[in-house]
């Protein structure tokens, strides 16, 4: 699908927000698949979404720049790959150069006129929307888990900052722009990747205590203590389900916003007209 194909006043859920409730729980919407994979590279709030902007090409080089930077000052961490904190950094880093490369694809495609590198840098939408989500709010709640019960008031580092925090403040920003929908369903995948980390654990805690270690990485998921640990996995999946939930409201927030500004927009060109 090439960016003609796009309608300017496209009417996809994406845009218009609109749909029954029912719809938006639909098994399609577990699906990877969208029918404007246009609106991946464009921003909520440009005019015209039938082609990508250079304004939102500057803002995901800002933003692709800073992840970069920062996940690069936490890789000296101790232990660094057995954090979930730093899975969910990398995930949110890894998602900002997919959205980086799409975006700078499709520009450089469509001003040297190659419809067909275009068409192709498209292809990558179904792999960043969902390293997207899972960022989202894996972000949100590894912020809120580790302000509220692991930080001590001990150890605050810019770093440290910038990984507990920054993640969900870069995060949140990008809510609000994106063009791109949220899917309900798609907390499958979150659920999914919490998962993998929870199984991580367990094969961690046998390896480390098997040459001595404590087997523990965080406190509340304490193995020697299997069925409260469990508890506190299934209570995070559902902060989790409910962090991807405001982000759905937090998206059709925006999108019922855009509107109004739009036809608000519009009534004041019309009575320009008039007068």
């Amino acid at each position: 699908m090439g960016p003609q194909d796009v309608d300017k006043e496209d009417t996809s859920d994406a845009e218009t927000g609109k749909g029954g409730f029912k719809e938006h729980f639909s098994f399609k919407k577990l699906k990877l698949v969208h029918d404007a994979p246009i609106l991946f590279v464009v921003s909520q709030w440009q005019a015209d979404k039938t082609k990508p902007g250079i304004l939102y090409l500057i803002y995901r080089t800002i933003i692709v720049g800073f992840l970069l930077t920062t996940w690069a000052m936490s890789l000296n961490t101790p232990k660094y790959p057995i954090f979930l904190t730093n899975w969910g950094y990398t995930l949110a880093t890894a998602q900002s150069v997919l959205g980086f490369i799409l975006s700078y694809g499709t520009v450089i495609s469509l001003k040297f006129n190659y419809p067909k590198a275009h068409d192709i840098f498209l292809k990558l939408y179904p792999i960043y929307w969902i390293l997207h989500e899972i960022a989202l709010s894996f972000a949100f709640m590894i912020t809120i888990i580790f302000w509220t019960v692991l930080y001590n008031g001990t150890f605050f580092t810019a770093t440290n900052f910038f990984v507990h925090g920054s993640n969900s403040i870069v995060l949140f920003i990008d809510l609000w722009i994106i063009a791109h929908p949220i899917h309900i369903p798609h907390y499958l995948y979150l659920f999914i990747f919490g998962q993998i980390y929870i199984l991580f654990t367990v094969a961690y805690y046998y390896l480390d205590t098997n040459t001595g270690g404590s087997g523990i990485i965080y406190f509340i998921l304490d193995w020697n203590r299997p069925f409260q640990t469990i508890l506190m996995d299934l209570a995070i999946s559902f902060l989790v389900l409910l962090l991807h939930v405001t982000s759905f409201g937090i998206h059709q927030i925006k999108i019922l916003t855009h509107a109004r500004m739009c036809t608000r927009n519009t009534s004041q060109s019309t009575q320009n007209l008039t007068v």
